[in-house]
């Protein structure tokens, strides 16, 4: 009798500890819909469109995820969207470029707020800058940019985009005489503007030089100007690995007036650049999100991006493995939006208003 008490014992507490043990993912029979701030063909439409398989992969309970465009306003709609429009459930979540610069400076087309969001997932991106080497007098190596005298045309994208304010900085900093003209859509807008000549000068990343302007460089219509380099562990600026011949943007000022470059635009440009190239692409959840839902997103994320076989798909479309950012870091960039100095606000404001006009 005693035996038998025990064994009943056994298994009705096996009865009441099944179901935690075997509780249902949260993603289980869902479906995902990611909103991806930018139209259907470009760069981070075809990364995530790529990436969504293998994130299915690697969330618990393999949820069905479709990728949906809203682009428009740069990433404004996108974020609006993910802010007012979209129920707390990690149902439906938002991969693009970051701008974090509407928030900073307070734009009023933009209602929602980056440190508010959930995070699951970050990339960075390597920044170079490239210009057409008819440019007069001619730009046959990148300190030639030192001798133009006449404007020629920078191709941007939103005011507060990564592409126009690098750009328009580097150029100031640079002293080089240019307009800045925005509302380009996409990659294959800028590019078709700087082969027919519309537009001289553009910012891109990496991937896209060894890429789509690859017929760019290589057949002499262009050149490489330089790169936006990081600072190292030693707190110099380091060329990239992968493109080593491409200067960074310090040496470059330094040829063109023989000293290192200083001064508030100067640190603005690389406090802009820990910002918003440190952490290129974001993906987001509405505030709210279940801790649950959000881990799962994350471990999909990661898992995608680490992914042996993505990882080589990537490496040969892009030149390039993705360079996966941790969470943490995203967060960690994300919070410098909360303290920005003053002199940094108003310079920006310059800078967005050049661009608008």
């Amino acid at each position: 009798m005693k035996i038998r008490s025990m064994l009943w014992g056994l298994l009705a507490a096996g009865a009441t500890a099944s179901p935690a043990l075997a509780q249902t993912p949260y993603y289980e029979g869902k479906t995902i819909t990611v909103l991806v701030a930018q139209a259907a063909g470009g760069g981070t439409d075809l990364f995530m469109r790529a990436m969504a398989p293998f994130m299915r992969k690697y969330i618990p309970g393999s949820p069905n995820i479709i990728v949906q465009n809203l682009s428009g306003g740069g990433t404004v709609r996108a974020m609006n969207m993910l802010a007012e429009g979209t129920k707390a459930d990690g149902l439906t979540v938002a991969y693009g470029p970051w701008e974090p610069i509407s928030q900073a400076l307070k734009m009023p087309e933009f209602r929602a707020d980056y440190t508010k969001f959930g995070v699951f997932g970050a990339i960075s991106d390597q920044r170079i800058s490239v210009i057409r080497s008819d440019v007069p007098p001619g730009i046959k190596v990148p300190e030639d940019l030192g001798k133009v005298t006449e404007p020629f045309v920078q191709a941007g994208s939103t005011p507060t985009g990564l592409i126009t304010l690098l750009g328009s900085m580097s150029l100031d900093l640079l002293e080089v005489p240019h307009k800045v003209v925005t509302g380009y859509k996409g990659g294959g807008d800028t590019y078709g503007a700087l082969l027919q000549n519309q537009a001289q000068f553009n910012t891109i990343s990496y991937s896209t030089l060894v890429t789509r302007y690859r017929d760019f460089t290589d057949t002499g219509i262009g050149i490489a100007a330089y790169a936006y380099c990081y600072k190292d562990e030693n707190g110099k600026f380091a060329r990239f690995d992968n493109a080593p011949n491409i200067p960074c943007l310090s040496e470059v000022y330094q040829k063109i007036h023989g000293k290192e470059p200083s001064g508030t635009l100067w640190e603005l440009l690389n406090w802009f650049l820990d910002l918003n190239g440190r952490v290129t692409f974001v993906g987001l959840t509405p505030a709210g999100v279940p801790q649950e839902a959000l881990d799962a997103l994350a471990a999909g994320f990661d898992g995608a991006s680490k992914d042996p076989e993505l990882q080589e798909l990537f490496l040969k479309q892009t030149g390039e493995p993705t360079r996966y950012v941790s969470i943490d870091q995203a967060k960690r960039t994300v919070q410098l939006l909360s303290d920005i100095p003053p002199d940094y606000i108003a310079l920006l404001k310059k800078y967005v208003e050049a661009g608008q006009q």
